[in-house]
This record gives C-alpha cells, sequence and structure tokens, in this order.
C-alpha cells in the first residue's frame, strides 16, 4: 500500500498541506496556531465559565448534554459518527464518518446539535473549519483538547489519519 504524500505550499504567513482529499492550512495569529480543514468538519460547544455567563456562544451547561444532544440526533442520522474532545471552554466534535465542507455540514439539519452559532458563522465566512491547536495566550499552561469519545459505528480511516496527523498531535 502507497503511503500519501503530503504536498506543502507556503503562502506568506500560513502554509497549506494538500493530504489525500483535504487541503489543510496552517495559521498563526496573536501567538495562537490554528488549522483550517477544507472538509473535516468539526463543532463546538461552549460552556459558562468565569468569564463568560452568558453569550451567543453558551450552548450547552456540560459534556453531558452535548452527549444526550448528539445520541439523541444519531436516531435519524445513523450514517454519521462524531468524536467529541474537551476543552477548557467546552467541547470539540468532528465527524469521522464523512468527508464533508461547510456548506455540507450546514445542510445536513445541524441545528438539534445546538452548537456554537458564532464558531460557524465563522466557518461559513472562511469556507473551512478552523480549530485552535495551541493554548490561548491567557492559558499558557492549560490543556488544548483531550479526545473523550466516539458517538456513533464507523469511522473513515482517512479521516482518522487526517486528524493524528494535523490534530491529535499537536494535542500532547
Amino acid at each position: 500500500k502507497a503511503q500519501k504524500s503530503i504536498k506543502k505550499i507556503k503562502l506568506d504567513e500560513f502554509y497549506i498541506d494538500y493530504y489525500g482529499k483535504t487541503a489543510i492550512a496552517h495559521e498563526q495569529d496573536k501567538g495562537m496556531t490554528f488549522k483550517n480543514f477544507s472538509n473535516v468538519a468539526f463543532l463546538d460547544w461552549d460552556w459558562p465559565d468565569g468569564a463568560r455567563k452568558t453569550n451567543e456562544c453558551i450552548t450547552i451547561q456540560n459534556f453531558g448534554e452535548v452527549v444526550d444532544l448528539i445520541e439523541s440526533w444519531l436516531i435519524p442520522h445513523p450514517e454519521y459518527t462524531i468524536r467529541l474532545y474537551e476543552t477548557p471552554g467546552g467541547v470539540r466534535g468532528v465527524f469521522v464518518s464523512h468527508f464533508m465542507t461547510v456548506n455540507e455540514l450546514v445542510s445536513i439539519d445541524i441545528k438539534d446539535l445546538k452548537s456554537d452559532p458564532l464558531y460557524l458563522k465563522i466557518c461559513l465566512s472562511k469556507d473551512l473549519f478552523a480549530v485552535r491547536v495551541s493554548p490561548k495566550l491567557n492559558r499558557a499552561n492549560d490543556f488544548i483538547a483531550r479526545y473523550i469519545c466516539t458517538l456513533g459505528v464507523y469511522q473513515n480511516p482517512e479521516i482518522l489519519d487526517i486528524l493524528s496527523k494535523f490534530h491529535d498531535n499537536y494535542l500532547l
């Protein structure tokens, strides 16, 4: 079996990897590192903390609420699988069953998942799924995200390979 190659293109302040079906733009902004995925679909849920008690981003109260929302959503959508990560401010989800663009994700009726609407607006404006893979400057000693569980049945091995190389390796 042939190894997939990573084709790298440097553009001023960022570079893009082309890996199989996916483009990953690597970006530095205000001392933080972001990965922007063309067709690996992410969602974000924020819960209240000391700095944010209420705003449009707060859509859940705890991790269990996200699990309940996804399990209910998967009943009429059994073809999807979502991998969950805990973050300091909430939960990060990634669809590991299908490659999807931002427009494709929005078209599959995800409103019942109650994910962060501001995150989706940012993704729609960039036409990419943006994911921070470094600590925020005010949280230098904190974790970025940690894998918790996967809900659903099928995991596309190509997506898992991309996550391993361009997401999970940065979280350690």
